[in-house]
């Protein structure tokens, strides 16, 4: 019931992102040129400029979770490795008596 839900929450997300695309780009089909400091670039579409931007974005997100992502797992396994040698020398050591 989750995942069905899950599911239609993403398809009314991705529909509302795309008809919001769709508007963007009828609405901004004037060439622009966009200046930073001395640098000019050529004149194209705002919404291609604002579609660039937004795949720059998401390139930078999916690069910045895998690099978390991967270290996150990184150290998972390194404090996994720790739990077996602590395991190990727990059931090594020797049982004393309490003493009373």
């Amino acid at each position: 019931m989750i995942k069905f839900l899950g599911r239609i929450v993403f398809i009314v997300l991705f529909l509302i992102v795309t008809v919001a695309g769709v508007v963007i780009g009828i609405d901004n089909h004037q060439p622009v040129s966009i200046a930073f400091l001395k640098l000019k670039t050529p004149e194209l579409p705002l919404f291609l400029w604002l579609f660039m931007a937004l795949g720059i974005g998401l390139f930078i997100g999916v690069v910045l979770a895998s690099y978390y992502g991967l270290r996150a797992g990184h150290q998972i396994r390194k404090q996994k490795k720790e739990i077996s040698v602590l395991r190990t020398q727990l059931t090594e050591m020797p049982i004393s008596e309490p003493k009373e």
